[in-house]
């Protein structure tokens, strides 16, 4: 009651301008005086709150409850802008720049904001307060979608930024570094190709239908901004005759799954004979029509082409999505025979785990019984993991959450392909995750494997 009665003053008052915006309009933010009020008395009423918050999981969690109060609270504008405020602050302040933009995101569905200049003082704040490997590595997955972000709202000074930050936590990790450094590339490439961008546009708007310039127009939106729907109609009266009739197969909307397949191997054609950020444009955009067609194309060798190339078009970001625990140290490890081997097999260093989908690259291995804990990254939403055997099947694979078994696989003769098939929510303020084999045979070699462990934000 006394959170309603000092917002109704603040409303009486006058000490804010901001009111909740319509289905089609967005509204000023709260003039400083009527943010400095509010924000006080959201400081005031969460006070317990941010004080027990210490930790970086502790200041996620309480990011995400500030979080979902603002977007509840509907009544009070500047009450609901204070209260987006304080979530997007903690959750960068715990290195959580996944949390700190969703709270960004939502005031900007809200009021007129500069909405990438906050996802950059985010990531100034994020990126000081990610300080583990852990840390850092998931820092950097979460700025690459924000740069992403920056790059297609034209924003490359704050790109810059961001890159920068990235590559400085990315030091010390080779795939991080990569990622970061193809972002650099994109940048300096759409920034210097958005200033002969706004030259062909002069140009449209004199002769709308001039093949060079709707052709130069339409790379530029589609290959570097990724703007597809804006960038197609543009191809398709472009000079380039393939990309003319691959735009128009896109604006006819393809709708069986066989079409669907058929366009996407028609882009991943061309992609094949391009090199960098555009091969990865048209394979990207191959990506689409795959997808439209899996649910509904028959199992064969059609569909695990496709699936393979899903797969390889999107490894080259693998890192951006997901944290590797063969890249973290865990805080203990219990084993088996010959200790916890890192993307190598303890009792056979050159051996290396195969499933259906190909070799193993990332994976821990460990005689069971074991038993690995390791700190779970601020920002994670998820774990996954393949659990699998190099000899006897006779295992079961555990995962616990702070103590709390969330998740227990079959023993693996149990399943057709051996293989244990492991998903876990993660909720927010989650601080551990214990990943344990059980030996539930009575002969030895129960070698047990966790393929592709990862943390996902």
């Amino acid at each position: 009651m006394r959170w309603r009665r000092c917002l109704g003053t603040l409303f009486l008052t006058g000490m804010f301008v901001g009111a909740v915006a319509g289905a089609d309009q967005k509204a000023e933010p709260p003039d400083a005086q009527g943010q400095r009020a509010a924000a006080k008395l959201v400081r005031e009423v969460y006070a317990d709150d941010v004080s027990k918050a210490k930790r970086p999981d502790e200041r996620s969690a309480l990011a995400a409850k500030l979080l979902a109060a603002g977007v509840a609270e509907r009544k009070d504008a500047a009450a609901r802008y204070a209260l987006f405020v304080l979530a997007r602050e903690m959750a960068a302040d715990a290195g959580d720049l996944d949390g700190a933009c969703k709270a960004v995101d939502e005031a900007d569905r809200v009021y007129r904001i500069d909405a990438p200049k906050m996802k950059a003082e985010a990531a100034a704040s994020a990126g000081r307060a990610a300080r583990s490997p852990e840390e850092r590595l998931m820092f950097v997955a979460q700025a690459l979608p924000v740069i992403d972000e920056m790059i297609k709202t034209d924003r490359y000074e704050l790109a810059r930024q961001v890159n920068e930050l990235a590559l400085s936590r990315a030091a010390g990790d080779a795939p991080s570094q990569r990622l970061v450094a193809a972002r650099v590339q994109r940048t300096r490439e759409a920034e210097t190709g958005y200033a002969e961008y706004k030259k062909t546009l002069a140009t449209l708007a004199q002769q709308p239908n001039d093949p060079e310039a709707n052709l130069k127009a339409g790379k530029f939106l589609c290959l570097v901004k990724g703007d597809w729907a804006g960038g197609l109609p543009m191809l398709a009266r472009g000079a380039d005759a393939t990309l003319k009739a691959l735009a128009l197969g896109d604006l006819a909307s393809p709708d069986t799954a066989e079409r669907q397949a058929s366009q996407g191997d028609a882009w991943w054609d061309l992609g094949q004979k391009s090199s960098g950020t555009v091969r990865a444009a048209y394979q990207g955009r191959a990506v689409k029509w795959y997808q439209d067609a899996l649910p509904q194309l028959p199992a064969g060798l059609a569909k695990a082409r496709v699936e393979q190339r899903i797969k390889i078009a999107g490894g080259g970001d693998q890192a951006a999505q997901k944290a590797y625990l063969t890249r973290l140290t865990p805080k203990s490890a219990e084993t088996g025979d010959k200790g916890l081997g890192v993307n190598k097999y303890p009792h056979n260093p050159s051996k290396k785990p195969v499933l259906a989908d190909g070799p193993v690259e990332e994976f821990l291995a460990a005689h069971a019984p074991s038993s690995l804990t390791y700190a779970i990254p601020a920002g994670s939403r998820g774990f996954s993991a393949r659990g699998m055997s190099m000899a006897l099947k006779e295992i079961v694979f555990v995962v616990k959450v702070d103590g709390k078994e969330v998740y227990r696989s079959e023993q693996l003769d149990e399943y057709a392909d051996g293989v244990a098939k492991i998903s876990v929510a993660l909720p927010a303020g989650a601080k551990e995750i214990q990943l344990i084999t059980l030996d539930v045979g009575g002969k030895n070699a129960k070698h047990s494997v966790w393929c592709w462990p990862c943390f996902e934000r």
